[in-house]
């Protein structure tokens, strides 16, 4: 008997024999049933988060794919070619949150801007901006504050909370699970690698990567003339 399934286990692995967990107890047609159900509550789920637990509304709606919570007294700008959230992995059991807390706090995102699904962008008192063309990973966390004073004595004092604003330029490119903090310009075309923290500027056209982010090289192509003809020096050496 031992043999058998070892044997069968091989002819799965090696495509010779399909392989099925489970059989599905329900007809294609009762499948159907349940999974069209499924997305009618998930439309339901994107109406409750937008307009029953959000406080804060933008002028202009994007294309909300993933449920998203807007909140806070300060404004959030959006294009209607702006899309929050995506098809695949988190989009069903999770949800985005853009959160412009205090009435000087303003957050911009710009036209053709993807955010990927679990995104959180909270500014507290100053101003985030995401350029145009921005393709955002999943799990992308930004915030304009460090939320809590450096001195142990005061870190639960809100009124000694600071806020510098973040900008990020157009057509980046910013891997999952990246977080940008307070005060962070990142300038166009730039690419930040997955699980990044960024705690400090950079130019256009750079690749960055790590915790904290470090400047990894230039984009082939755009690199500064000084970088090619160091380039081209270690070409003829």
């Amino acid at each position: 008997m031992k043999i058998k399934k070892l044997q069968k286990l091989i002819d799965i692995l090696r495509g010779k024999e399909k392989f099925c967990l489970i059989k599905h107890p329900l007809s294609l047609k009762k499948q159907k049933f349940f999974y069209d159900l499924y997305l009618h509550l998930f439309e339901i789920k994107k109406a409750i988060y937008l307009n029953f637990l959000s406080n804060n509304r933008p002028e202009t709606l994007a294309n909300i794919i993933q449920p998203t919570i807007f909140s806070g007294e300060g404004e959030i700008i959006l294009d209607k070619t702006t899309t929050l959230g995506w098809y695949g992995h988190g989009l069903y059991f999770g949800n985005g949150t853009i959160n412009a807390n205090l009435k000087t706090s303003k957050i911009k995102i710009g036209k053709d801007t993807i955010l990927n699904n679990g995104f959180l962008i909270v500014s507290w008192s100053s101003s985030i901006e995401i350029g145009d063309n921005c393709n955002i990973g999943r799990n992308f966390t930004c915030y304009d504050s460090d939320f809590h004073p450096e001195a142990p004595s005061e870190r639960r004092n809100p009124d000694k909370l600071t806020s510098k604003p973040i900008k990020l330029g157009d057509n980046l490119f910013i891997g999952d699970n990246v977080t940008i903090l307070k005060g962070v310009s990142i300038g166009k075309n730039s690419i930040i690698g997955a699980n990044s923290t960024v705690t400090s500027s950079f130019g256009d056209n750079v690749i960055i990567a790590g915790n904290p982010a470090k400047f990894v090289r230039y984009i082939k192509g755009f690199e500064p003339e000084r970088e090619r003809e160091r380039e081209r020096e270690r070409e003829r050496e």
